[in-house]
């Protein structure tokens, strides 16, 4: 299974970090993840999303 976030672009201070937590509704598992500023400079816009 593959989850795609989508937000606007914008930048961090470099010493700033977006944490990114999901967590189970009612269960025990749970993931988080570090977006830095060098990751969202990065990113690609996407213009149009086609889901197949």
């Amino acid at each position: 299974e593959r989850t795609v976030f989508a937000l606007e672009k914008f930048t961090i201070p470099d010493d700033k970090q977006l944490v990114i937590e999901v967590a189970e509704k009612e269960g025990g598992r749970h993931q988080s993840f570090v977006v830095e500023n060098d990751d969202i400079v990065r990113a690609n816009v996407i213009d149009e999303l086609s889901i197949q």
